[in-house]
């Protein structure tokens, strides 16, 4: 973790309409950073960095650069695929993807 960029250039609608086609079921796209906070980073932020003091300022820096908006945040997008209709952690149900 942490040593492989994993990103990619990725056509969403395509993606999700080929899962459904094979009984998928497709969530979002979502803002990384708006995924991330739903998923609770600030608060394993705050649990790392009272367990690594010394490592505090490296991560509050790698979160923001994660969540901010002009940064990480909204430049990179997460579609998520199930096997049912029920929303993955981290989604609403009205955002299940219908493209």
């Amino acid at each position: 973790p942490g040593e492989v960029d994993l990103s990619a250039h990725v056509a969403f609608g395509e993606l999700a309409t080929a899962a459904r086609g094979a009984g998928a079921f497709a969530w979002g796209p979502l803002a990384q950073g708006e995924l991330l906070t739903r998923l609770g980073a600030e608060i394993r932020l705050a649990r790392l960095c009272a367990a690594r003091p010394d490592k505090a300022e490296r991560l509050r820096e790698g979160l923001a650069r994660l969540l901010d908006p002009a940064r990480m945040g909204q430049l990179f997008l997460v579609l998520a695929l199930t096997g049912d209709d029920a929303p993955p952690p981290g989604f609403a149900a009205a955002e299940r993807c219908a493209a």
